[in-house]
């Protein structure tokens, strides 16, 4: 089934060591982004606006990274959660302007939806449980895990799994 997940990605898709991850963080979205390669005789810099050196700019490919250590549960759950994020910044989503909280519950509800409706309940488990742990977090991934245990969705996926 990871295959099919794969599929629905609109970015690539890569599976990597945890040492390629920030500490405790079983997955990323990268929404890709200009970099500036300074010419090579060029060694001072630019005003300080737009860009930042005196260069030409080389786009960096969006893509997920995706931990290999996560098990087969937890890579689905969680590369669908990326997937939502690549979605809303493809789409240009209203929560991708709003602050990080908004980002993490929409990419929750892309994740959780998918999974109800494909009725992947080990799946579905493993998310919810790894949710009700980030609502313990005095951060913005707490604050949205609070706010998505409080929706009917996640009423319905409790109700699916029990």
């Amino acid at each position: 089934m990871i295959e099919e997940v794969i599929k629905l990605s609109p970015v690539p898709v890569v599976f990597v060591a945890d040492d390629k991850l920030e500490p405790n963080e079983g997955g990323c979205y990268s929404p890709g982004s200009a970099q500036v390669i300074p010419h090579w005789p060029v060694l001072h810099k630019a005003v300080f606006n737009f860009y930042s050196w005196i260069g030409v700019l080389k786009e960096i490919t969006p893509y997920i990274k995706i931990s290999d250590s996560l098990s087969y549960h937890e890579k689905t759950s969680t590369l669908l959660h990326e997937i939502g994020h690549a979605l809303c910044w493809k789409k240009n989503c209203d929560c991708c302007w709003k602050n990080k909280k908004y980002r993490e519950i929409h990419a929750d509800e892309y994740a959780l939806n998918w999974l109800l409706e494909n009725n992947l309940s080990k799946s579905l488990q493993k998310k919810l449980l790894y949710i009700k742990c980030l609502s313990e977090q005095n951060n913005y991934h707490g604050e949205a895990a609070r706010h998505t245990m409080k929706t009917e969705l996640w009423i319905e996926c409790i109700r699916i799994t029990r």
